[in-house]
């Protein structure tokens, strides 16, 4: 296997630009190790992005496995299912993000659900009862943040998308037991 570079060039130069954009926070894909994490910090520092933070994509096996070595490196860890259940395998993946969670909340550690939460709403103007269930219980069960992405950057119905995503985390957290303003 080849392993990828953690930076490409093309990320080093975006970099630069970084800081006059006004960027706060990085995601970094394919999380294998805290060196991944290192180099990200290493190459923030030396452009002035001392404060920007890191989230850890965790997308593949090695990901898992290193997990909680991931914690001090890193600002938030990223549950990203699409890629992670080609890794694990699709009847793995709710279990896989069943056990990434257990180890966060263990650890206090805030963390990110993603990928396909209301995927439906690409062509369709209100999403799936799975969908609505998905998003709650990512909400209910700790998730600090969740995150839209083909929903809103190019489905046909990005307003409706963020309505019901908005809606559906506000009920999770009421029922969780804390502040629903946004």
């Amino acid at each position: 296997m080849v392993k990828a570079p953690t930076l490409t060039e093309d990320d080093y130069r975006n970099l630069v630009y970084a800081k006059e954009f006004g960027v706060t926070g990085i995601m970094q894909p394919f999380v294998r190790s805290t060196e991944d994490l290192c180099v990200v910090r290493n190459a923030l520092n030396e452009n002035g992005l001392e404060d920007c933070k890191i989230y850890a994509k965790i997308e593949n096996k090695d990901g898992v496995e290193q997990l909680e070595s991931f914690l001090p490196y890193c600002d938030e860890i990223i549950i990203a299912r699409g890629d992670l259940a080609n890794s694990v395998g699709i009847e793995n993946i709710a279990s896989c993000q069943h056990h990434i969670e257990q180890v966060l909340k263990k650890n206090k550690f805030p963390y990110m659900v993603v990928t396909e939460m209301l995927h439906s709403m690409c062509e369709n103007k209100t999403p799936t009862r799975a969908e609505v269930s998905d998003i709650y219980y990512a909400v209910y069960n700790g998730a600090s943040s969740i995150m839209l992405t083909a929903e809103t950057a190019a489905g046909k119905y990005p307003i409706e998308a963020m309505h019901y995503f908005t809606s559906i985390a506000k009920v999770a957290l009421k029922d969780r037991g804390q502040r629903t303003e946004f």
